[in-house]
């Protein structure tokens, strides 16, 4: 089964600080991730004033050459934005998503979509377009939305990018 896929858009993104939850798995055990953002919530609940705050899934910087085979392992961290100076305490970690171009699609649909459509996009849109992935993270961003909003959720990934050639 293929995924739809939306036009990107090739968006400059600034720095940006998280603070989160974080595991290392493979393709195969992707889905296991879910259980990691129902601890986040636990943690660091992303609702506040009737507003649940844009959350962020990263994954570690790709490195060139990968495969995408079942036992390659990826480190994930699901997080949100962290306060100026924030620092994390255990269990929760950090990390930085670098600046630079990304390769954004917004999607609206079910969360559970978020596997097919990321191997859509690096299986199928990524070697037919003019972008090579760098070693930047890869990021799930799920905006967020005023609570008791009846509208399909909206998520997006970022595939950082730099141009062929």
């Amino acid at each position: 089964m293929v995924f739809i896929l939306p036009p990107p858009s090739i968006v400059e993104i600034p720095e940006q600080a998280l603070i989160g939850l974080g595991g290392e798995y493979c393709l195969e055990t992707r889905g296991e991730i879910p259980r990691l953002w129902w601890q986040l919530q636990a943690e660091r609940p992303p609702v506040c004033k009737g507003f649940r705050e844009t959350t962020y899934g990263v994954l570690q910087a790709v490195p060139e050459g990968a495969t995408y085979a079942h036992d390659e392992r990826f480190t994930y961290v699901a997080g949100t934005a962290a306060e100026q100076g924030e620092r994390a305490s255990p269990p929760l970690c950090s990390t930085c998503l670098q600046a630079g171009l990304y390769a954004v699609f917004r999607f609206t649909g079910a969360y559970t979509e978020m596997p097919l459509a990321f191997d859509t996009l690096i299986l199928n849109w990524l070697p037919q377009s003019d972008w090579l992935l760098d070693n930047r993270t890869l990021v799930e961003c799920y905006p967020g939305y005023e609570i008791g909003n009846k509208d399909l959720p909206v998520f997006e990934i970022w595939l950082p990018v730099v141009p062929k050639g």
